[in-house]
Order: C-alpha cells, then structure tokens, then sequence
C-alpha cells in the first residue's frame, strides 16, 4: 500500500491514523529521515543530511544566543 495524498492539517485525520496503537507502529529505523522525505517532495539534489545532524543543527539553531 502506498500513500498518494495526505492531507496531515486535519485533526481528525490525525485521530484516524491510530499513530498511538501499538499495533499499527513503525519502527524509526524504518521511515525516512525529515530530511529525506523533504529532498524527495522538493526535488532537491543536495546531499542527504542524517537525522542526527539535523537535530544538532536545529539545537544550535534553536538555543545560539546570538
């Protein structure tokens, strides 16, 4: 089964999902990185950052006090 459109605004949509069944769970080892999926939707060709780098990132980001 493959996604074709998502329409991740509603919050009954979310509700539906079942995210928070066991049964239903991915493991995160599975899914692509925030990175990865946001390459693939923007058609980007820059080098894939890992999912560890980009927290670093956004904590650095988030918390400089500059």
């Amino acid at each position: 089964m493959q996604v074709k459109q998502a329409y991740l605004h509603c919050a009954k949509a979310v509700m539906r999902t079942g995210l928070w069944s066991p049964a239903v769970q991915v493991e995160r080892s599975v899914l692509p990185t925030m990175n990865e999926m946001l390459r693939e939707q923007t058609a980007q060709t820059t080098p894939v950052e890992s999912q560890e780098a980009m927290v670093e990132r956004h904590k650095k980001q988030l918390y400089s006090t500059t």
